[in-house]
């Protein structure tokens, strides 16, 4: 029960967090050790097993937030951006990002064994990435940390794979900036559960 009650309350918890400090309350090994953990154990379609994560920290982690302001500026010519610059300067100031990506080759692979079910292969594997994408974040959530999803592909895809080395079947779903934050978690509002929630016996 403590096991199930702990994964409730970072489930509760979880919020959107876009102010950070460049501050992390595990060690370099303890996050890189959390997020192999996620990755190797949540669940993929059929076990293709295509999600990967690419951990920026330090300067690599500066890199890649100047790498997305360098991306809206180019689509934007001539425009201030002053939001996006602002937004931006609170994402790089985070302690780290992590990159969420599918590598392609083994959903063609997939694809290739199951092709009774090629339509469904790029929904399962985008199911794949949010779960882990989620599961991330609660574990971000429950070692004192806040994060956000944010989704800056395809602008920013070309400077990923040239500036970080990564292999081009990986396919950019999402980019998860965390650290000690300095906003107040906030409240969230719902519509009643008897909307959402239906049972049948």
């Amino acid at each position: 029960m403590e096991t199930e009650a702990g994964i409730m309350k970072a489930v509760k918890n979880r919020r959107s967090y876009y102010d950070y400090t460049k501050e992390s309350t595990l060690a370099d090994e303890e996050l890189k050790a959390l997020l192999r953990q996620a990755l190797y154990h949540v669940p993929t379609a059929h076990n293709t097993q295509l999600t990967r994560i690419v951990l920026l920290l330090s300067g690599q982690h500066d890199l890649f937030w100047d790498m997305v302001l360098e991306a809206i500026l180019e689509k934007n010519p001539g425009k201030e951006m002053k939001t996006s610059r602002e937004k931006i300067a609170k994402f790089k100031n985070a302690y780290g990002t992590a990159l969420f990506f599918n590598d392609q080759k083994t959903l063609r692979a997939a694809i290739e064994e199951m092709p009774a079910y090629k339509s469904q292969h790029e929904t399962w594997a985008q199911h794949g990435s949010a779960m882990l994408q989620y599961v991330v974040w609660c574990l971000l959530e429950e070692a004192g940390m806040g994060a956000s999803l944010q989704h800056y592909n395809p602008i920013v895809d070309e400077r990923v794979y040239e500036g970080f080395g990564i292999d081009r079947d990986f396919k950019l779903i999402a980019q998860m900036p965390f650290g000690v934050t300095v906003d107040e978690p906030w409240n969230k509002t719902y519509i009643p559960i008897s909307e959402r929630f239906f049972v049948r016996e």
